[in-house]
């Protein structure tokens, strides 16, 4: 993550974890953290609240749900994709300035510009369901 006030990198990792209503963000170094990315968390952060349909969309396969909140542009191929959302309400636009997704055969890489200068870039990665479950 690209903190803008601080003007530097904050490295980390984690996993994600799909919830019937969401996500789970586990994040396990640098510190251990939880953060269930749901629409009844009253304390997910404005940017979090504003990232969490386009989360739920990609890992659900259903990338026509994002177009009620981004014009996509996709370039490249099959083995080599990538999407630029932007938002398309101003509301949106003031937590996020911008979406990159990229991939090959599943999704690789998300990249979210948010409105304050911060910007977030996850790798993904595949893991055996069986490791996830022995991170504490």
């Amino acid at each position: 993550r690209w903190l803008a006030d601080f003007e530097m990198h904050l490295n980390s990792s984690g996993e994600f974890r799909r919830l019937p209503d969401g996500l789970l963000w586990r994040t396990t170094q640098p510190v251990l953290s939880e953060v269930a990315l749901t629409a009844d968390n009253p304390d997910l952060p404005l940017g979090y609240q504003a990232i969490l349909p386009v989360f739920n969309g990609l890992l659900a396969g259903n990338l026509n749900s994002l177009d009620a909140y981004f014009s996509t542009r996709v370039s490249g191929t099959p083995a080599q994709w990538r999407a630029e959302l932007s938002p398309l309400n101003e509301q949106l636009a003031t937590q996020l300035t911008g979406l990159i997704i990229q991939g090959a055969q599943q999704l690789e890489q998300i990249t979210v510009s948010f409105g304050d200068g911060d910007r977030l870039e996850i790798r993904l990665f595949a893991t055996a369901c069986a490791a996830a479950d022995e991170v504490p």
